[in-house]
């Protein structure tokens, strides 16, 4: 009987954690990108599809988690609380031609990307730091 692998480090983990979810993160940014500017446009057919868009996009990424790191599943959470919560917004919003519903819509969406941001910042510092203290210093 061979011993047990040891544990791959946290950097290892979030890397590969990330290279699988950052398709659906950048999917993610740019649906939500599209709602907004739809309903800043007042277009509700294109505002109403983007809702459903933005929430496939948010399942996609919950498909993802949890991550390696506690610190970011919390950051994590929060996005898509406020993704979440635009989308009911939004659905509301657009099936009743309300612009209140879909200003709230939009204010949900622009705070999950506002997480969301700061957690790929997080999640980027972590990897550029896991890459400093890992070189090979030669003399």
């Amino acid at each position: 009987m061979s011993p047990p692998l040891a544990p791959l480090p946290m950097g290892t983990q979030v890397r590969a954690w990330f290279t699988d979810a950052k398709p659906s993160i950048i999917a993610l940014f740019g649906a939500a990108d599209n709602l907004v500017t739809a309903a800043r446009y007042g277009d509700n057919a294109a505002t109403g599809a983007a809702c459903q868009t933005t929430a496939g996009a948010v399942a996609n990424l919950q498909h993802h988690m949890p991550s390696p790191d506690p610190a970011l599943n919390i950051e994590l959470q929060q996005a898509i609380t406020s993704y979440q919560l635009g989308i009911r917004h939004c659905v509301l919003g657009t099936q009743d031609r309300d612009p209140i519903e879909i200003g709230k819509a939009t204010a949900f969406i622009n705070q999950g990307s506002t997480y969301l941001n700061a957690t790929v910042g997080m999640i980027e510092d972590d990897l550029s730091s896991d890459a400093r203290d890992n070189r090979v210093w030669t003399v």
